[in-house]
């Protein structure tokens, strides 16, 4: 695994939401701020098993579990739900870990398409470039009594990520980024013994 998991859990947020296992982010970060050497081992230990997908059955749910709610969007329509996925700590913990060691290979990937992924500051960039676009291409324009010289497109994708294709997903992983595919057998939907029978072909 890359990196060191006790940096990551010291630098993460405290008074995160606890997950459905009711265990909090805020308890490994006081565990880590004992700096214990025992202590550190046994935690180092048991997220490297998790990062090679060493999970025993009995125990995957307090490493993969989320616990899913939902939020209403229009008080009119009770169909029209926000759902937000909370997952266990360990599970957030690693997820984080794992993209900040890997940012600069996802961000390579990615290119050149790219804005956010390991980008220091992305998303600001893209949200000011639309902002000064929409000012100087359309407001502008309206203040000067001309019609704009551009328009702004605003989508918003039902539910976007299940739209996602995870044997694309899954072929991206294998072929670009091996080292992550026993983490993400062991936190899919399917059974590790499905996957590690046929790693290829999606959940």
């Amino acid at each position: 695994m890359l990196g060191d998991i006790i940096t990551s859990i010291r630098k993460q947020n405290r008074g995160r939401a606890n997950s459905l296992c009711m265990n909090s982010i805020d308890i490994f970060v006081r565990l880590v701020n004992r700096n214990c050497p025992k202590i550190n081992r046994a935690i180092r230990f048991i997220f490297q098993r998790f990062y090679n997908g060493q999970v025993e059955k009995c125990m995957q749910p307090y490493f993969t579990n989320t616990y899913l709610f939902c939020l209403e969007r229009d008080a009119r329509d009770p169909t029209k739900l926000w759902p937000i996925s909370i997952p266990t700590a360990m599970r957030r913990i690693l997820a984080n870990h794992v993209a900040s060691s890997f940012r600069l290979q996802f961000a390579r990937h990615l290119l050149p398409i790219n804005f956010a992924i390991g980008v220091d500051a992305g998303m600001d960039f893209v949200t000011k470039s639309a902002r000064l676009s929409v000012e100087q291409y359309i407001t502008l324009e309206q203040r000067l009594g001309r019609a704009p010289t551009r328009c702004f497109i605003l989508l918003d994708l039902k539910n976007m990520f299940n739209e996602m294709s995870r044997e694309v997903i899954v072929e991206v992983i294998v072929s670009e980024f091996p080292k992550l595919l026993p983490l993400c057998v062991c936190v899919c939907l399917r059974s590790g013994e499905e996957w590690r029978s046929n790693p290829q072909g999606g959940p």
